[in-house]
């Protein structure tokens, strides 16, 4: 057998993510819910000032494709008036604009930017809890889903 075949077998055995998850729907909704619940009690209790400071690099580069999307309608943006827009992805800029839509004071899309952020992590801690789950036996997957929050919560 060779490895594009071992592959295929082994990956035709896995159990679907609909049918981990509708097994495992009580781990996730409790761990998950913790996780997103402590997240957003964060965003909203700490000042937004706090973040300034680390709106750099990514963060920064994607709010300003995302204003430059919700000003022009297109996400050529740039870092300075006289310079030419800058290349770099664009999605990540899309998916904030709604969240600049909706707000008019820097704070609140921010905070609002912050909270779609908690539901795409968590969404990428389920799928790592699913993969992890590959690993274990069926009597342990709760305890990969907790281990994928913790370790998701950590880093």
């Amino acid at each position: 057998m060779d490895s594009r075949e071992a592959s295929y077998q082994f990956h035709l055995q896995l159990e679907t993510p609909f049918a981990f998850f509708r097994r495992e729907w009580k781990p996730a909704l409790i761990f998950g819910g913790g996780f997103c619940a402590v997240l957003i009690a964060a965003i909203f209790l700490i000042d937004p000032a706090f973040f300034y400071p680390r709106m750099q690099t990514d963060p920064l580069n994607y709010w300003l494709k995302a204003k430059a999307l919700v000003e022009t309608g297109s996400t050529s943006a740039t870092w300075a008036v006289n310079m030419r827009p800058f290349a770099y992805a664009s999605m990540a800029g899309i998916l904030r604009a709604p969240f600049l839509l909706m707000f008019s004071d820097f704070d609140a899309q921010l905070r609002a930017i912050q909270v779609s952020n908690v539901f795409l992590i968590a969404s990428t801690a389920l799928l790592s809890a699913y993969i992890l789950s590959w690993t274990q036996p069926v009597k342990r997957h709760w305890l990969s889903i907790a281990f994928a929050f913790a370790f998701t919560a950590l880093s």
